[in-house]
């Protein structure tokens, strides 16, 4: 009986945030209610603030915990090797990463559009997923591990400016989804992003000596 109710309550979880993507990809998010989502999916509005008190930014924040936890999962980050910052420039699995996490923007780029407007505009929401942000990224931390390997210490040093170098990849990634017309093509970008990696890293690095 346990595991019916929970079975069940997973599987209403599942349609809400199915029916929220596909309501905030085809409306915009601003456009979007709880008694929409509630609508779409066939479920009582009761239900949908029984799981999420807050409604939308409260759908929200679980879907953007949802996609992290997912493209973790879907990132092979098994064969990566790297023995100084440098050898970025050489690394195709570091570069096919970067591609990747642009093509990720581009197909999610109503849901990013969505996580923006709510953090403008609810310091609630911003606060919640704000460490979250910082501390979520399985790419830095990989960076970090294997240039640095069992250095624990300098590790810890480092990684609190690598978690900015990751925003700052972010935010160029987001802006050329936006203005894509800036570059004269996304490998233009990925080869610019890249150098801004090492210099970002490099600049951490200085900053520890």
């Amino acid at each position: 009986m346990a595991k019916k109710r929970i079975r069940d309550k997973e599987q209403k979880i599942n349609k809400i945030f199915q029916s929220s993507v596909k309501l905030i990809e085809k409306k915009g998010y601003a456009n979007v209610s709880t008694n929409h989502i509630a609508k779409d999916a066939n479920i009582a509005i009761g239900t949908l603030y029984k799981y999420f008190p807050d409604g939308k930014p409260d759908i929200l924040q679980s879907l953007f915990q949802k996609i992290i936890e997912q493209k973790i999962e879907e990132t092979p980050l098994d064969n990566f090797q790297l023995k100084n910052i440098e050898d970025i420039r050489n690394n195709n699995f570091y570069r096919n990463l970067l591609f990747q996490a642009l093509m990720d923007h581009r197909q999610m780029k109503f849901m990013i559009e969505a996580f923006e407007s709510e953090c403008l505009t609810n310091k609630k929401f911003y606060s919640n997923i704000k460490d979250r942000i910082l501390s979520e990224n399985q790419l830095i931390d990989l960076l970090i591990k294997t240039i640095f390997q069992d250095n624990i210490e300098k590790i810890e040093r480092i990684k609190p400016g690598l978690m900015k170098l990751s925003q700052v990849k972010e935010v160029l990634i987001h802006r050329h989804v936006l203005f894509g017309d800036i570059f004269e093509s996304d490998e233009e970008f990925v080869d610019i992003l890249m150098e801004i990696v090492i210099v970002i890293f490099n600049y951490y690095m200085r900053k520890q000596e």
